[in-house]
């Protein structure tokens, strides 16, 4: 019964991505057994030049901040973002002050100038808890995506600040499942059975 639900709100069928604009998420459906992208959260921060690029939210690497940036002299947590641009550091925040930031439209921020962000950091006028750290992005051409959204393999959907904020990186999945009123979110614990 649980899979039939599943497979209730499963069903689209896009053939434009006008709708995937920066700002949206792409949740992974259940059961998809890619190793990267499972159980991921995908937050899109340009669509352009039939190109779509994003960052995974919710999954922790095995190093810190401090590691690659010592200069920062900030212990937080570095995400694994994706398997593209892994040479470089981005940022997700809520200052709108920053630079070169990108503004995502719900209260987000993409990037901006780190010589910035350092010097107001250690001035106090700006708290690096704000910003979330990650090390590589996802890059997808047009055609790829809508073929994956088309297969059954993507939510599209919205994050707000609360819930960027609020939501630990272990259950961001789960928790914006149930939000969405999609019943396996509330399973989190339970072994994928396309794994088994």
């Amino acid at each position: 019964i649980l899979i039939l639900i599943i497979m209730k709100y499963s069903k689209v069928n896009i053939t434009k991505l006008e709708s995937i604009s920066k700002g949206k998420i792409l949740v992974a459906k259940p059961f998809w057994q890619n190793e990267l992208f499972k159980r991921s959260v995908v937050l899109i921060f340009r669509h352009e030049n039939q190109k779509v690029r994003g960052i995974i939210l919710n999954k922790v690497s095995s190093i810190s901040l401090n590691d690659v940036v010592p200069d920062f002299g900030y212990n937080a947590p570095l995400f694994f973002g994706g398997l593209n641009a892994v040479d470089g550091i981005s940022c997700i925040h809520s200052s709108e002050d920053v630079p070169g930031s990108i503004e995502l439209g719900n209260g987000l921020f993409f990037g901006g100038d780190y010589e910035y962000i350092t010097e107001m950091s250690e001035s106090g006028m700006l708290s690096l808890e704000d910003f979330r750290f990650y090390v590589g992005q996802i890059e997808w051409n047009e055609e790829n995506l809508l073929e994956e959204i088309n297969e059954g393999k993507w939510w599209t959907s919205k994050i707000s600040l609360p819930e960027f904020y609020s939501n630990s990186c272990d259950h961001l999945w789960s928790e914006k499942l149930i939000r969405e009123n999609h019943m396996y979110g509330l399973f989190e614990e339970w072994p994928d059975p396309s794994l088994s």
